[in-house]
């Protein structure tokens, strides 16, 4: 009987001694809780600054290349000029201009080698510039070292589809004229509202929108911004001023690379110029060796259908690479690959890569020494009159 007592005091002590700790605990919460709320000073977080994680430098961000405004182009050659390592010479970017007075930026890149072999013309893609990382400068830095000469154009991006007009009439509330206000309303005052609005018409003179001031606005300026030629019309004048460059030069075995969009340009006035080049200097050559497709697209954006003018001349080798991850240039690799078959081309090759490598070892990257082998193999230099002469000089 005495132990049950002795474990219900025990019990009951306990029970006593906990609702007096809680109670001495809430106490506490409820003065730290009041401390807290005076202090409103005090930040409730605080504020972790986040940790920097390693990563590249950002891009260099160069102008857009639209190929009509100088300026631009002028700061073009700015970036280029400090942004590529190592450095180019001053002579690496020159101006050249058309026979219409236009002048453009272009990269050249003589041989370096002693031992010339040809030059490569490169065609830009579009939103791209003449000194693109990855793919068209690795070809500047190493190919004039194994012989071939580099130049490449700026050119304008090919015109964008024009935004389909409104089918439907915009409806509007006509506002009524001075005269009208005048001729409905017997009110004085809205009549003589209505005389002043005439009279400050009238001595305003004729409007500023009119199409005479809009076309005396349009001749004064530059010739670069009042020149309204469709971009392939301009971009068949550079590549020809261009082409007339490298004969200045001695260059007369020319490989023409086009890369994006830029393949069908440079296709197109491989066809046009092929059975129109006018020079005593080449003889019985082609003004074209060869084409190297990048990348290559079978539509501009202005076209319905594919591009149908590949590969006029089957007796023109043909280099045609294509990146395997894009599904776009797989079909488009596989399409042009059946034009090559139906069309009978002498020597046609197809090269598919899986990525190309940023980091170069000698000024070099997989897809610059895929080109230089395939150009050393298969296109090798000619001879012609102006050539020796330039030699003997």
């Amino acid at each position: 009987m005495h132990t049950i007592i002795k474990k219900l005091l025990i019990t009951l002590i306990i029970l006593i001694y906990c609702t007096y700790a809680g109670f001495l605990w809430a106490q506490e919460t409820a003065k730290t809780e009041g401390d807290s709320a005076k202090d409103t000073t005090a930040p409730l977080l605080v504020a972790i600054e986040p940790r920097r994680l390693p990563g590249r430098q950002p891009r260099l961000q160069f102008p857009n290349n639209d190929g009509s405004d100088k300026s631009q182009m002028e700061a073009l050659a700015e970036q280029i000029s400090v942004g590529l390592s190592p450095r180019l010479p001053e002579d690496a970017l020159v101006w050249l201009e058309t026979p219409t007075k236009n002048k453009f930026l272009a990269l050249w890149r003589p041989d370096r080698s002693g031992n010339p072999r040809g030059a490569l013309l490169i065609v830009h893609s579009e939103g791209e510039h003449l000194a693109w990382p990855d793919t068209i400068r690795p070809l500047h830095a190493s190919l004039p070292d194994h012989g071939w000469a580099t130049l490449a154009v700026s050119l304008p991006d090919p015109a964008n589809p024009q935004i389909p007009k409104r089918t439907l009439p915009l409806k509007s509330q006509s506002q009524p004229s001075g005269d009208e206000l005048a001729n409905n309303t017997d009110d004085p005052e809205a009549k003589e509202k209505s005389d002043t609005i005439i009279a400050d018409k009238t001595a305003a003179g004729p409007s500023k929108n009119t199409p005479k001031n809009s076309l005396t606005t349009a001749n004064s300026q530059p010739a670069e911004r009042a020149e309204n030629r469709p971009p392939e019309e301009i971009t068949e004048q550079r590549l020809a001023t261009a082409l007339r460059f490298l004969h200045d030069k001695g260059q007369f075995n020319i490989v023409i690379l086009g890369s994006g969009t830029g393949a069908i340009r440079a296709n197109t006035f491989l066809n046009n110029t092929t059975p129109k080049i006018d020079n005593p200097d080449l003889g019985a050559a082609k003004p074209f060796s060869g084409i190297i497709l990048l990348n290559s697209r079978n539509r501009l954006p202005t076209m319905e259908q594919d591009y149908t003018e590949w590969f006029a001349d089957p007796e023109i080798p043909v280099l045609d690479i294509f990146l395997s991850k894009d599904l776009r240039n797989f079909k488009a690799a596989k399409a042009r690959k059946i034009v090559a078959k139906q069309k009978k081309v002498v020597l046609y090759k197809q090269v598919k890569l899986n990525h190309l490598t940023a980091t170069s070892v000698a000024q070099e990257n997989l897809l610059s020494r895929r080109i230089r082998s395939y150009l050393s193999a298969n296109l090798e230099g000619i001879e012609t009159s102006a050539f020796k002469k330039n030699t003997v000089n």
